[in-house]
């Protein structure tokens, strides 16, 4: 494992595989306000130890930061880490607060067209619980309700209800049975919003779980792995 910094305070950890092939892209959750990498630390080894290349960072959180702060930190990371370790495809993905930010990145272009980079690299896409209205947590910033759903600018849905065709992408989505307050439909809703836009999607309500519980599983693994393994 390799860890360089991409600013002063905030660093990145590479999980090199013997293979130059796959490089996935993994932010970690926390609702914007707490968490690390080190905490998806076991599946970005064990998906390195399978030959799947794997990048994970940190990014900094509210209340020291608002909205877009953490999605900026993590433009910054995808172009250091793709221009240090560069592969043949890329795949982004994250968990909770994670998966909104991978959403934001791969829906709105501004966010990577600072470093002349397109969302267009990523082919692949794995989104796990996250939100695809405005964040709770950024409902939080703007003094709004926390649970209610609204499609603003800040939302990954307002930047995906403008394109057209989707079907050169692919979609791997989780969302837990007993996740949090709307959470579940909603990502059912994305997944049916993608599909209609002709992109491959495959969605996974995992049984018995609450919100991201299911994170070190073998059933969550190797879902993900076998995803990679796909055309």
């Amino acid at each position: 494992m390799i860890t360089r910094n991409f600013t002063a305070n905030l660093q990145y950890d590479f999980y090199p595989s013997d293979k130059d092939k796959i490089l996935y892209i993994f932010i970690h959750g926390g609702g914007l306000v707490e968490g690390n990498r080190k905490e998806i630390s076991s599946v970005c080894e064990k998906l390195s130890q399978k030959g799947i290349s794997v990048a994970c960072f940190d990014y900094r959180l509210f209340p020291n930061v608002k909205y877009p702060s953490y999605i900026e930190d993590a433009a910054l990371a995808i172009k250091e880490i793709i221009a240090n370790h560069p592969h043949k495809s890329y795949v982004i993905g994250g968990i909770s607060a994670g998966a909104y930010i991978a959403m934001m990145i791969s829906f709105d272009e501004e966010f990577l067209a600072k470093y002349d980079l397109s969302p267009s690299i990523f082919k692949k896409h794995i989104f796990d619980g996250g939100q695809s209205s405005q964040h709770f947590r950024v409902n939080e910033e703007l003094g709004l309700p926390t649970w209610n759903q609204y499609i603003t600018e800040k939302a990954p849905l307002f930047y995906l209800n403008k394109k057209d065709d989707l079907s050169n992408d692919s979609y791997l989505i989780f969302v837990a049975d007993n996740d949090l307050p709307n959470r579940k439909q909603e990502n059912i809703d994305l997944a049916n919003i993608l599909k209609s836009k002709n992109a491959t999607v495959n969605i996974h309500i995992m049984n018995g779980y609450g919100h991201a519980e299911y994170k070190e599983t073998d059933e969550y693994f190797e879902i993900i792995y076998n995803y990679f393994l796909k055309n």
